[in-house]
């Protein structure tokens, strides 16, 4: 349930002789006790956030020399999306390069229509792709790039190529064309041997909010983010993977006994912040953040 503060203060008695200051500040009352605050749309969002020092100490593996899948299990309204996009300060669903890091974020799963999960996952590895292009100043290596699929996977330019061989432009244009997924994950992957994008040590997948998919979809769309995982995972790549995924307990258990799963520890998360610390972080966001501007607006 949501309330708001006009459910118990009328402006005429608190806020008598002021009602600019109601009509601009109820908004900001509101936010106080609000279930689910429209962080995307804040700038500092990450101020908002109570801090979980067990649960963030668990997640600093992610910046380790290492890869590895590893499952945030809690209950509903737990606090588990919360966790994952303020620790890692990813509150919109696009990829972000950061630091020796790049992550790639699978949010807003509630909005997925299509039943092939790889179309889902394309879209932020074009985007990913695109961005490592730009920082090499240069345009793609064609030449260099079908050789590089050819020598790792021969059977994915074998498989949609139409006819006999034919040039090496046609051959991608056919890999792009039918097979988009793949060309994305080899695109990154050959533009990450790039001196100039050497500097990333960590490619990290974040598979969040996993029960909003219907149900018949849950399992295809988590064994694909392995697949995602699979891909980038290379001994020979001068780059870590992980991929995290948040679950509900009832959706962890029918991954038990599934070596990839299985291979780290669950960080499970049993409880969720007290009540009267997100009060306080709303309230110091509001203070410094929101508050002057609104007073500035009553006032003019």
């Amino acid at each position: 349930m949501r309330f708001k503060i006009n459910d118990t203060i009328k402006p005429t008695a608190s806020f008598q002789g002021s009602s600019d200051y109601y009509r601009y500040f109820k908004y900001y009352f509101d936010f106080y006790l609000s279930p689910n605050p429209d962080l995307e749309n804040l700038d500092h969002a990450t101020e908002l956030y109570v801090k979980n020092a067990e649960i963030e100490t668990l997640l600093e593996s992610a910046y380790s020399n290492q890869s590895f899948c590893q499952m945030l299990v809690g209950h509903t309204g737990i606090g588990k999306s919360t966790i994952v996009k303020n620790y890692f300060d990813v509150m919109r669903p696009n990829p972000v390069f950061r630091d020796d890091n790049i992550i790639i974020p699978y949010y807003c799963i509630a909005h997925i229509k299509q039943k092939d999960p790889s179309k889902f996952f394309t879209s932020n590895m074009q985007t990913v792709a695109d961005r490592l292009i730009e920082r090499t100043g240069q345009r793609l290596d064609r030449e260099g790039f079908w050789q590089f699929i050819d020598n790792n996977k021969p059977e994915v330019i074998r498989r949609h190529r139409i006819g006999e061989f034919k040039s090496i432009n046609e051959d991608l244009d056919a890999v792009a064309a039918h097979d988009p997924f793949a060309y994305a994950s080899f695109l990154i992957k050959f533009l990450l041997m790039y001196d100039c994008n050497r500097v990333f040590n960590n490619i990290i997948l974040l598979f969040d909010d996993v029960e909003a998919l219907d149900s018949t979809k849950r399992k295809p769309y988590i064994d694909f983010a392995y697949h995602t995982y699979s891909c980038f995972k290379n001994k020979d790549a001068p780059y870590h993977v992980k991929l995290f995924i948040s679950e509900r307990p009832h959706t962890r258990r029918d991954f038990h006994g599934n070596d990839w799963a299985d291979q780290k520890p669950d960080i499970n998360l049993w409880s969720p912040p007290r009540l009267a610390n997100i009060i306080q972080a709303r309230h110091n966001y509001v203070v410094k953040n929101l508050a002057p501007e609104a007073i500035k607006r009553a006032k003019s």
